[in-house]
């Protein structure tokens, strides 16, 4: 029995209705045509002497599969510096897949993301697309913290979590001079 959506259907020339006896095998090629970019179900229906078999039919519309991936410990600063790290975000599906990144803005130079939205482009054939997201923490006073760093990508209801890590150190200069007295002598 044919599909009973318009949108899958057998091909004429591949396919002929034939009784088969046990242990035989026919071939049909089904094809599939749509004009939206949706996910599509139907079934085909083998009678057989014994009852009939289902076989289901699915069609899905191209999606992005992203991931986000990087280590965002920026480790010991010293005041008045900064330090750069990566994301690399990833896309192994067939459209482009939009991405946000969620973070504390009112920290302001301190934590720099660039870019903080945008879209990670289609995979192609086996090599995934690749979009990178710099991660810029400068602080302004000494002492240690964490800050977290979400990033949201349409279709995904979980966000990828990234702590920044960083212990800020006050940039001093201080000069020991070994002159052989040993310390104290004068």
């Amino acid at each position: 029995i044919k599909p009973t959506t318009k949108k899958f259907f057998l091909v004429a020339d591949a396919f002929k209705s034939v009784k088969l006896a046990p242990g035989m095998t026919a071939k049909f090629e089904v094809a599939f045509a749509a004009d939206s970019q949706n996910d599509f179900w139907d079934r085909i229906v083998i009678q057989t002497e014994v009852g009939d078999a289902e076989l289901p039919l699915a069609a899905y519309a191209p999606a992005p599969e992203c991931r986000a991936e990087g280590d965002l410990d920026m480790g010991v600063i010293a005041q008045g510096c900064s330090v750069t790290r990566e994301l690399t975000l990833t896309n192994h599906g067939s459209s482009p897949g939009a991405y946000r990144c969620d973070y504390d803005r009112t920290l302001g130079p301190a934590l720099r993301v660039e870019p903080a939205v945008g879209s990670v482009p289609p995979a192609s054939g086996s090599t995934p697309g690749v979009a990178k997201v710099r991660v810029t923490c400068a602080p302004d006073a000494p002492g240690a913290s964490t800050e977290q760093l979400e990033v949201f990508f349409d279709g995904k209801t979980a966000p990828f979590h990234f702590f920044v890590d960083h212990t800020c150190v006050p940039h001093t200069l201080e000069l020991l001079v070994d002159d052989g007295k040993g310390a104290g002598a004068g």
